[in-house]
């Protein structure tokens, strides 16, 4: 079997709507008696902490319709940015190309490099949208039992690639569907959209909710 694929990576954008925004107090380091160092936080004359502008938090509040219930979603900006300019974007909804994420205790992190590009939305959301573009090497089947009996079946699409001198492989799960409605896919360039990623035990999974789509 040839390797088609080469150096195949997920994409990750976000889409958000931009409901608040704080800046961090700026800080410098300062050294105690016994030379223990520290960051304290900078004022000005009159006492007040100044800001550091070379980023800025971002709050998007979403509201799940289905659950009723809300939620904030915090991310940063990681360029230098004006309290003016940010008010301008109170309201409107940015759509970030790049996408960098920070796992840190069980939580993850997100942060953009620079300012995106504003799209219409009807609604407040946060959309994190991991995607990949890639050969598609094989489908799978592979049967769903419940007390030994089959209850349904899902589908492992297979992606080889050579990333570098290493080989990779992904096996991204379509649950409750049958095989035989994609091996027309096989050997085409498609797209995944919507990829979540979980880990269990120290494994990765891949799965969709949609079936990729030949571009």
């Amino acid at each position: 079997m040839n390797i088609k694929n080469k150096n195949v990576k997920m994409e990750t954008t976000l889409t958000a709507t931009i409901t608040g925004y704080d800046y961090r107090d700026l800080k410098e380091e300062r050294e105690k008696q016994d030379g223990t160092k520290y960051k304290a936080t900078i004022t000005d004359d009159n006492g007040n902490a100044i800001k550091d502008y070379s980023s800025v938090g971002v709050q998007s509040f979403v509201y799940d319709e289905e659950k009723g219930e809300g939620d904030v979603k915090i991310f940063r900006i990681d360029r230098k940015t004006t309290p003016e300019e940010m008010d301008k974007l109170v309201g409107k909804t940015i759509k970030f190309d790049t996408v960098y994420e920070k796992p840190i205790d069980k939580k993850t992190f997100y942060s953009v490099p620079e300012m995106g590009k504003e799209v219409q939305s009807e609604k407040s959301i946060f959309d994190l949208n991991k995607s990949m573009i890639c050969t598609l090497d094989a489908v799978v089947e592979k049967e769903v039992k419940k007390d030994g009996k089959v209850t349904s079946h899902n589908t492992i699409f297979q992606v080889f690639s050579m990333n570098g001198t290493k080989l990779t492989q992904k096996n991204i799960k379509l649950k409750d569907t049958k095989a035989d409605k994609y091996k027309a896919l096989v050997g085409k360039k498609v797209r995944f959209d919507g990829i979540k990623v979980s880990e269990f035990n120290g494994a990765i999974f891949l799965s969709i909710t949609e079936a990729p789509k030949a571009i």
